[in-house]
């Protein structure tokens, strides 16, 4: 087996005495990665690279391989921003994001001293009280609303309220009962067929045996007129209080000829 091949040198008119020079260079690798600036705002936003937790916005990412990348941020409270980059060798990728906020809903707890009684949101129907018992209304956007229980017989009660995210605004409605604010006028009269004027407007005829009720008059001043053939015209100003009902004894006198 051969292990090497022994040659002679060659003459000396081909030698020189001149060395022979060199410089070694070192030759710089390929640079690979690059630079990402992740902001938000609002700040603070959690910064996910490839799925892999890196820190909270304002945030410089080094050393970023080259090539497509998918960041994600997330805030609580705000919807999830995510896209994908693309990261160049020896270059700096900026990334800026308006979060948007999550909507939020709160809900109400409606105390009342009636059952039964409608309770409305913004217009909108919801559902019905149990007597001393609160009801919740749920998913309300937060914000303004306004707020109606109503029942017959008693007055109703509204009230613009302020719902928080995630929070449940209790409410005490107290129902009271209407108040009666018209009043009524009884007419007795001595004889029947005499004409009945509230104000100079005709309402109906008297009858002998039994009074007219004439209803709904606001509480003020009423002038009250009967008029009939071969009677002389009757006339007189009465005051009619709220939720009362005033009694007139009218007696009509025949005119003599």
């Amino acid at each position: 087996k051969i292990k090497g091949i022994i040659i002679s040198m060659p003459p000396t008119a081909w030698t020189s005495s001149n060395l022979l020079s060199y410089t070694v260079r070192p030759t710089t690798p390929p640079t690979y990665y690059g630079r990402i600036i992740a902001t938000s705002h609002p700040q603070g936003a959690k910064v996910y690279l490839d799925n892999a937790y890196k820190g909270k916005t304002p945030l410089n990412l080094d050393r970023v391989t080259a090539g497509q990348h998918r960041i994600k941020l997330v805030m609580a409270g705000y919807q999830d921003w995510s896209s994908y980059i693309s990261v160049s060798p020896s270059r700096t990728t900026t990334v800026s994001a308006d979060l948007v906020p999550l909507p939020a809903y709160g809900s109400i707890s409606v105390y009342c001293n009636q059952g039964n009684a409608k309770i409305y949101l913004d217009g909108i129907y919801k559902k019905r009280t149990s007597v001393n018992k609160s009801v919740e209304i749920k998913n309300v956007r937060k914000g303004y609303h306004e707020l109606l229980v109503t029942k017959d017989g008693y007055q109703d009660w509204i009230s613009t309220i302020m719902i928080v995210g995630n929070q449940t605004r209790m409410v005490s409605a107290f129902l009271v009962p209407e108040i009666n604010y018209d009043g009524s006028i009884a007419v007795y009269c001595n004889v029947s067929g005499a004409k009945i004027f509230v104000n100079g407007t005709y309402k109906t005829t008297t009858s002998s045996s039994q009074p007219k009720i004439l209803e709904e008059f606001r509480e003020r001043t009423y002038e009250i007129t009967l008029i009939k053939d071969g009677y002389r015209t009757w006339v007189e100003d009465i005051w009619v209080y709220a939720g009362e009902i005033i009694s007139l004894y009218v007696e009509m006198i025949e005119i003599e000829y």
